[in-house]
C-alpha cells in the first residue's frame, strides 16, 4: 500500500502531482465525492474532497477541494492553481502555466 492509501492508478497519479506541484500529502482514506444530478462514478463527480495529512509546510493538515474527476488533473495539457481558505485546499486547472500557482 502507498503512503496516500490509493485505492487505484489514477488515485496514485493524482496524489504524486499534487505532492509534487504542491507539496501536499493526499491521503485517500478519507476521500469523499458528491454527485449532482446526472453524475456518476464513472463519469467522476461535480466535487469531491480528500485529505491533506500534516506537513512541515501544513502542520494542520485539512482537505483538499475538487472540483473536477481525479482524472482531469492529471492531464498534461492543462496546469494545476490553488488557494488556500481556513485550512483547506482548492485546486483548480489552468489552460496556460501563467495562472497556475498560488493564488
Amino acid at each position: 500500500m502507498s503512503k496516500y492509501n490509493a485505492k487505484t492508478e489514477t488515485q496514485q497519479k493524482f496524489a504524486e502531482r499534487i505532492e509534487k506541484e504542491l507539496g501536499c500529502v493526499c491521503d485517500f482514506d478519507y476521500y469523499i465525492i458528491t454527485r449532482g444530478r446526472g453524475w456518476s462514478k464513472s463519469a467522476g463527480s461535480c466535487g469531491a474532497s480528500v485529505k491533506i495529512l500534516p506537513t512541515a509546510e501544513n502542520p494542520y493538515g485539512g482537505y483538499l477541494g475538487l472540483f473536477y474527476p481525479l482524472r482531469n488533473y492529471l492531464s498534461k495539457k492543462k496546469y494545476l492553481s490553488f488557494y488556500w481558505e481556513r485550512g483547506d485546499c482548492f485546486v483548480e486547472l489552468e489552460d496556460s502555466p501563467e495562472k497556475a500557482g498560488k493564488r
